[in-house]
């Protein structure tokens, strides 16, 4: 199923906080094969405070500029 989110859109990065767990954050990134999703790879830590989101937050942008890299 296609996002309807603008920032899901924009970013490439979908989020979850505490939906599934509440001590849980995940991020999805996903894996396309020209303009196909294909999978995703997934992300997940407990949740400990704000700075540690925004690790992750950064852990996953570093990971997708490294799949988009890799397709050029």
């Amino acid at each position: 199923m296609p996002s309807h989110d603008p920032g899901i859109r924009a970013s490439r990065i979908s989020r979850s906080e505490g939906l599934a767990d509440p001590e849980v954050s995940a991020l999805a990134i996903p894996v396309t094969d020209g303009p196909v999703v294909t999978g995703a790879l997934v992300l997940t830590h407990r949740r400990r405070g704000r700075s540690e989101r925004l690790s992750l937050d950064r852990a996953a942008a570093r990971l997708l500029a490294h799949i988009q890299e890799g397709r050029t």
